[in-house]
């Protein structure tokens, strides 16, 4: 069936395209959202049969496994992506992706403990490679003109993927079993790279010479970036809070995990991971992104957009402590989720904005990736910690994320501070780019 030129015309003029960019915007419209949507299945699929094969007790060392494993494993395939193509890496990913998956859905039938704990790791590196993957593509067939009218139907394609990859999940896994749903995520991700494949088809689109990973930002060494840290307190501060957003939510998420798990079992725990991550968090996500957050960095500034999310957890968390359950457990972990990807992550990248752009190349992917994993780690030690006391009830987490959410807070106060201060320096040297804006 073929689509009317008018049909197109129309469509394209009302979502503020081209007429050339529709078949382009379209097709990766389409790979984000099927990739989304897998990732959607699988994670609350790996989590739901971690809980059932085991007590919310062995989640701290899930966290310290993910934590060095995808720490190590993202590493390398940084290192390792500058030397690929973008098209080659996207071929190899998508084809050991699809055998991996496959092959853990067999072995899921010899109820092996090891492999729960592997099936997490890579799930967790999962949207990591196809989501960055595609995002990269995006910015080789689109110019910087045409990604500010396009890039904002792609992010919708995304959200629109995870919300459906959750319902999915939530009506699917009753029928066909938590296992199952494995194999479905493997076709998701082949739909997605059929996408892919249409779209080196599409007139203008080329690939030829494009790198698997921006290799200013990814050819770095750790001694490069200790240094820079070393010599930048704008740097340090920006550390400091990404270990306590990370730590935090790894507190909150051990919570409603044990909340859930202790609620739900099997198949019904499974539909309501799926529900929850895919539909209701996105959801809460989309509204406070879309209505929400310009307003509050309008009218705050990066300080009080970064103090969002620790305050609102901060009121979670006490309502948590006074009245424990799934629902308390539930309404925390969205708060904090839904205002760490909104309002802290925009936040975030207003506080690079006063680092030279050289710096903020060579060192932000790898200080997003490390401090992620390094702060998990840390959150997994200190649940640990309290397990050793003997205090792992909701109510003595909910205390030490609630310490946690003070020193944050603070931390928030001084990067405003701190904001401003590199602002200055930067004007000060004359490396304030021509003509722009003011800092928020």
């Amino acid at each position: 069936m073929t689509i009317p030129a008018n049909s197109v015309n129309w469509l394209a003029r009302r979502l503020g395209l081209r007429r050339e960019e529709f078949g382009r915007t379209a097709l990766m419209f389409l790979y984000l959202l099927f990739v989304l949507l897998a990732y959607y299945i699988l994670k609350p699929v790996s989590r739901a049969l971690f809980l059932t094969r085991f007590d919310a007790s062995q989640l701290p060392f899930l966290y310290l496994a993910m934590a060095a494993s995808g720490g190590v494993l993202a590493y390398h395939y940084a290192r390792i992506a500058v030397r690929w193509s973008l098209a080659a890496a996207v071929n190899a990913a998508t084809a050991l992706i699809i055998v991996t998956l496959l092959a853990i859905w067999q072995l899921l039938r010899l109820d092996q403990a090891w492999l729960y704990y592997v099936f997490n790791i890579w799930v967790s590196l999962f949207s990591l490679v196809l989501v960055s993957q595609g995002w990269l593509v995006a910015g080789h067939v689109f110019d910087a003109r045409a990604a500010k009218r396009v890039y904002s139907l792609l992010a919708a394609g995304a959200v629109l993927g995870a919300a459906i990859g959750g319902s999915f999940t939530a009506l699917v896994v009753r029928t066909i079993g938590t296992a199952n749903l494995a194999p479905a995520a493997a076709l998701f991700v082949l739909m997605a790279y059929g996408c892919f494949r249409l779209l080196l088809r599409q007139p203008g689109v080329s690939l030829g010479g494009a790198s698997a990973a921006e290799s200013g930002g990814a050819d770095f060494t750790l001694a490069d970036v200790a240094r820079d840290v070393r010599r930048r307190r704008h740097l340090q501060v920006i550390i400091a809070l990404l270990l306590a957003t990370y730590i935090v939510d790894t507190l909150v998420e051990y919570q409603f995990s044990a909340m859930a798990r202790a609620s739900y079992q099997g198949d019904r725990l499974t539909a309501f991971l799926g529900g929850f991550y895919g539909l209701y968090l996105n959801l809460a996500t989309f509204v406070l992104q879309v209505f929400l957050t310009s307003l509050v960095v309008t009218r705050f500034g990066v300080g009080g957009t970064l103090l969002v999310m620790p305050a609102g957890i901060g009121a979670a968390m006490a309502a948590m402590a006074a009245w424990p359950g799934i629902w308390a457990a539930g309404a925390a972990r969205l708060i904090e989720a839904s205002t760490r990807y909104s309002f802290n992550r925009t936040g975030m990248e207003l506080l690079y904005m006063p680092l030279p752009a050289d710096l903020r190349d060579r060192t932000k992917a790898f200080v997003d990736i490390f401090v992620d994993r390094v702060a998990r780690g840390a959150g997994a030690l200190l649940i640990l910690g309290l397990a050793t006391l003997g205090g792992t009830s909701v109510r003595a987490v909910s205390v030490l994320t609630l310490g946690a959410g003070a020193a944050w807070a603070a931390l928030a106060v001084y990067a405003r501070r701190q904001y401003l201060d590199s602002g200055r320096q930067r004007l000060e040297a004359g490396r304030q780019d021509p003509g722009g804006k003011p800092l928020p």
